[in-house]
């Protein structure tokens, strides 16, 4: 008993001792969580509340409209009769978000709760919440659905903002409609059958704002403690599209209350799929039937582990998810840290990799690979925030948002533009509204005096959509709407050759003007628009390009044989490029950072080159794959700024140089020392200076020459 109580004494010292700040900085927070999770159904009492007679087939959960089951499967099924009890002209039932292995049905159990998870920040002049929902990635018209509720139940202008993003849990259920009754799990294949059930929704939509209310009242006076770690060594990374570009950053932020040291919540930021379940294969074992459960995924064995060590409330949000997948895990194997060559991962996602492994994999089920994802990452935050985490020194609140028009050229999102599949999504043409065949079917009463033009009469089809990028102390969190490759984002060590079509827009360089100490990526943030990517990346967009191109077709290969399946889940092939420039402007408008240079990396024989690791194009068939590894840490860079061209050394480097640098950085700017990592973006100037480095342009750069 001594002992355990020296223990917790110890881990409270550790949580609320003011680590390397000698006036950590005083805001007010809450926390909160709302449970989602449909509840069973009951005969006696559930919504919708008639029953009319001869609509008895069964129902296992709440909020599913009554329906004649004619072929006996103990769910709804396209064709059936139903009673529309709140004539949105189509049938509500809860249906699994996501794909994976699996058919079109309801969930069978409950592994653990959905959640909706809250936390509110004030530092007295600005007020903001956060919110956080186990949902594939939410649209905007619901997420203000959310805000508008909260704020109904709160005093005028108690928030100042309020964010919100999805875990992209595909166990959870649809809230895009992608998903519905009758639909093989593929993007498109549910268009008519929308899986959206607006019954859970009005439910959900209370609930997640109860969360903020809930939060907004349980503010007290609270440090913010922030740390940095990475996935990991044995987590295999791997990708379901070309480019293989890794985003294994875990930025975390924990809330500590100033008086008694108790944690408010612990968030870490992982961009992976929440999607392990899915992927159950059909074997008739217990981890066959886990794809069908509700369940957050491995986010919840993650926040449970953070609850365990800290109290509580634990928050997983995403990052740039975009064709990243489950990874692999090796228990007391090996994954090399350096990309050489294309892999075949062997994960029933499908995916691929760039990092050669050895040893046995974890298998997959909810108790072996989903709990090992989340217990995993949580370890690593956690020691992270007990030996490395710093106190916020300051208690800035600030915030930008901005909405803005995105093309739909994807051609089966253009055809589900004018029917059921997307019930909640206002689309517009030339700019101007559409009178949708959901709207009408919602609210009949609202019809437009002059509906807009179709697509089809010549008008361009579009969504709005937005982006945000706030400040919390010395943490900034840059919003993204929908599925980011990490690539679009934090760029990589690609050139236009090593793009499906060079001569096509690279997306901008984004967290290179970020401004914040610690940088989250707040992935599926305030909308859900799909996959984002670089136009030169753009290759399985349906109806994207023309159909003379060999990667116009719906999953097709690129010039390096490498396949583009989640592609097909674009609302255009240059969204990713649209929405990266909008985060660059609100950056410049938030932080006034001045971005990347170009530049190379200088091997130690003195040659330029975009990787710090190694040459080579990691295709997918032999032709296109090679690595070539550098002889050696790079000696610095060489850059072209507008004053000209410069070298920077790394300390001890035998160069003609214009300055020394401390060391290399990773994307979010985390010093690296003399060791490139494939995190690797540039250096840190002796005073301090990031210097991020653009290797992508094609650009001719002078030799630099040796030392005297």
């Amino acid at each position: 008993m001594k002992i355990k109580l020296l223990l917790m004494i110890a881990a409270l010292a550790a949580i609320s001792a003011p680590a390397f700040a000698a006036s950590p900085a005083v805001f007010e927070i809450g926390a909160a969580v709302a449970d989602l999770t449909p509840p069973p159904f009951d005969p006696q009492s559930h919504t919708p509340a008639i029953d009319p007679p001869g609509f008895d087939g069964a129902r296992q959960w709440d909020f599913t409209e009554p329906y004649v089951d004619l072929d006996g499967n103990g769910y709804w099924d396209p064709g059936e009769p139903y009673a529309d009890e709140n004539h949105n002209g189509r049938y509500d039932g809860i249906w699994l978000a996501g794909g994976g292995g699996r058919i079109s049905q309801p969930p069978t159990a409950v592994g653990d709760p959905i959640t909706a998870r809250t936390f509110v920040v004030d530092n007295g002049v600005k007020r903001i919440a956060i919110v956080v929902l186990d949902t594939i990635g939410a649209f905007n018209v619901d997420l203000d659905r959310i805000r508008a509720a909260a704020r109904a139940q709160l005093p005028d202008g108690a928030l100042d903002e309020i964010f919100i993003s999805s875990t992209h849990d595909e166990s959870a259920p649809d809230v895009i409609g992608l998903w519905g009754p009758g639909a093989v799990a593929a993007v498109g294949s549910g268009i008519g059958n929308s899986g959206v059930d607006d019954y859970w929704m009005d439910f959900m939509t209370q609930r997640a704002a109860q969360a903020i209310v809930d939060a907004y009242h349980a503010r007290v006076p609270a440090f913010v403690k922030l740390a940095e770690t990475t996935q990991p060594e044995n987590f295999l990374t791997c990708w379901s599209s070309y480019p293989y570009v890794r985003a294994s950053k875990v930025p975390v932020m924990q809330a500590v209350a100033k008086s008694g040291g108790r944690v408010i919540f612990t968030l870490i930021n992982y961009g992976i799929h929440a999607e392990t379940l899915g992927f159950n294969p059909d074997t008739g074992s217990g981890a066959a039937d886990q794809k069908y459960w509700l369940s957050a995924d491995w986010p919840f064995w993650a926040r449970q582990a953070l609850e365990a060590r800290y109290g509580g409330v634990g928050i997983q949000m995403a990052g740039a998810v975009g064709s990243v997948e489950t990874p692999k895990i090796f228990p007391g194997g090996f994954v090399a840290p350096v990309p050489t060559g294309q892999y075949d991962a062997g994960h029933p996602a499908g995916c691929r990799t760039i990092f050669a492994t050895s040893g046995t994999a974890m298998p997959v089920g909810y108790f072996d690979e989903t709990r090992a994802v989340g217990e995993g990452v949580a370890a690593r935050a956690i020691a992270a925030l007990d030996n490395t985490g710093q106190f916020s020194a300051s208690n800035t609140i600030a915030f930008a948002r901005k909405k803005f028009l995105v093309p739909v050229t994807n051609a089966l999102f253009n055809a589900a533009s004018a029917g059921q599949t997307f019930p909640h999504r206002p689309f517009y043409v030339d700019g101007v509204e559409v009178q949708t065949a959901s709207a009408v079917a919602a609210d009949p009463t609202t019809l437009l005096d002059e509906p807009a033009p179709a697509p089809d009469a010549g008008g361009q089809l579009q969504v709005q959509t937005e982006a945000a990028v706030y400040r919390i102390g010395d943490a900034e969190f840059i919003t993204t709407p929908g599925e980011h490759f990490p690539i679009g984002l934090i760029r990589g060590f690609q050139g236009p050759d090593d793009m499906p079509f060079p001569s096509d827009p690279m997306s901008d360089f984004v967290l290179a003007y970020a401004g914040g100490k610690y940088r989250f990526i707040e992935g599926l943030g305030e909308d859900m628009i799909g996959y984002l990517f670089p136009k030169a990346n753009s290759v399985g967009v349906p109806g994207d390009r023309p159909i003379s191109d060999v990667s116009s077709g719906f999953s097709s290969g690129d010039r390096f044989d490498c396949g583009h399946s989640d592609d097909s889940e674009a609302t255009s092939g240059d969204a990713g490029d649209i929405v990266s420039a909008v985060l660059v402007s609100i950056l410049r408008d938030l932080d006034g950072a001045a971005g990347a240079v170009v530049g190379r990396y200088i091997w130690p024989d003195l040659s330029l080159h975009r990787n710090p690791l190694g040459d080579g194009t990691l295709g997918c068939t032999p032709p296109f794959r090679s690595f070539v590894a550098a002889p050696g840490a790079p000696l610095g860079v060489e850059i072209r700024d507008g004053t000209g061209v410069k070298v920077i050394a790394l300390p001890g480097a035998n160069l003609v140089h214009d300055g020394v640098a401390r060391g290399f950085v990773d994307y979010n700017g985390s010093p690296q020392g003399k060791t490139p990592t494939v995190d690797t973006r540039g250096v840190q100037l002796r005073d301090g200076t990031l210097l991020f480095v653009d290797v992508y342009p094609d650009v001719s750069l002078p030799p630099p020459l040796p030392g005297p």
